[in-house]
This record gives C-alpha cells, sequence and structure tokens, in this order.
C-alpha cells in the first residue's frame, strides 16, 4: 500500500510519535501510552517471522524485555522520515539482570545497534520493522562465541 502524501507538519507529528513509542513506551515501560501510540492490531515484521502483533503483543514484548534489562534504554542516533514511515537509528544499552530468552543473568552490559521503521497512519504506529545487532547482542552476553561471524 502506497504511503499518503506528508507535509512537514504530519512529518514531524509522525517523528514526535516514533519517538515517544521508542523513548516512553519501549523504554520507560509507559505501556498505558501504547494504546494512545499504537493500533490495536499494529502488525510486526520480524526478519525471522512476525509477531509479536498488535498493542497487547507490544505490551508483553516490552514487559518480557524490562524483566531481563530493567535499565534498557535506547539512544536515537538518526531520523529519516518520508509520507507515513519513520525510521529511527539507534545504540540500546543496558544490563542483564534478569532471565531473557532462556538466558539466565549474566550481569553484562550490552550496546546493540539497530533500526526501527515504523509505519504511522492519523498518530498511531500500525505497522513496525525492527533490524538490530542479535550476533552481537548474543557475543555479548557470553553465549555466542567472539569468532563467529567474523
Amino acid at each position: 500500500m502506497p504511503d499518503s502524501p506528508a507535509t512537514p507538519d504530519s512529518l514531524d507529528r509522525n517523528v514526535a510519535v516514533a519517538r515517544r513509542i521508542i523513548l516512553e513506551v519501549i523504554d520507560q515501560s509507559k505501556l498505558e501510552l501504547a494504546h494512545e501510540l499504537v493500533t490495536a492490531d499494529y502488525v510486526e515484521h520480524r526478519p525471522n517471522g512476525d509477531g509479536p502483533n498488535g498493542v497487547e503483543g507490544l505490551k508483553a514484548w516490552i514487559q518480557t524485555a524490562h524483566k531481563g534489562f530493567p535499565d534498557w534504554r535506547h539512544e536515537i542516533t538518526g531520523v529519516v522520515a518520508q509520507g507515513e514511515r519513520v525510521v529511527l537509528r539507534s545504540t540500546l544499552r543496558g544490563t542483564h539482570r534478569g532471565e531473557f530468552q532462556g538466558i539466565q543473568p549474566t550481569g553484562k552490559q550490552i550496546e546493540q545497534f539497530g533500526y526501527d521503521e515504523m509505519r504511522i497512519v492519523d498518530g498511531k504506529m500500525v505497522e513496525h520493522w525492527g533490524e538490530y545487532d542479535w550476533l552481537g547482542f548474543y557475543q555479548q552476553l557470553g553465549v555466542v562465541p567472539d569468532d563467529v561471524g567474523k
């Protein structure tokens, strides 16, 4: 589906929504804002398969992430916006203090680089694509050898 035309004001609004989703809903775990900024049936696109879909799936994922990394925070280092789409480049940092994806807490700090692309319509995210350095993430936790992928 093609994006609708954008105006400078709508691009600014879309960027503001994308930033709030990352910095407030995800990083600060302000789950009550999710219903304001994300459609109930939003679609999550992932390289290894879709999901979790919908605002409730997003909220569950945020809770899981924060159990593993209670100090999980993004530093947004770049933004590109066109039409309904906003792409944020960021560095994610946190300390592995709880179980995450079956990995028991290591106490290690991680630094993960990645991109989030959001399609935002009428002030709400309707689709998301994300790509982060998961190999580097698992190497930093010590569950994948450092020489893998080199």
